[in-house]
């Protein structure tokens, strides 16, 4: 919040976030953000050991400090919808593949014969 006084630049604005930190889900090994459909509303879900952060809200010129009840459950109902929009998974479709590199390729095939 010094920004504006350290480089003494009256045209810098604060831009406030805030994140929703829930329970730890260690089932939960994947990160979603995105717009809700038909919505200024954007949802971010990032599991951490410590507990799932949500939250992707921006409120320009805000300079307050305190956290905001009415933003934590715009947060959470955010994730919700934002889950709630997904469509199912086509059956029998494979989502995801896990494994190591099945050859790591050599520095010299990123290069044709004359660079």
């Amino acid at each position: 919040m010094g920004s504006k006084t350290l480089f003494n630049d009256d045209e810098l604005v604060p831009i406030r976030g805030q994140l929703t930190v829930c329970i730890p889900q260690p089932e939960v090994h994947y990160r979603a953000s995105g717009r809700l459909p038909n919505s200024t509303i954007n949802a971010s879900i990032n599991p951490r050991s410590d507990g799932l952060v949500i939250g992707n809200m921006q409120e320009r010129g805000n300079w307050s400090l305190e956290p905001n009840e009415e933003v934590r459950q715009q947060n959470v109902s955010a994730a919700i919808a934002f889950f709630a929009a997904m469509r199912a998974p086509t059956g029998g479709v494979r989502l995801t593949r896990s494994g190591p590199a099945r050859a790591i390729p050599s520095l010299e095939s990123f290069y044709g014969e004359e660079s």
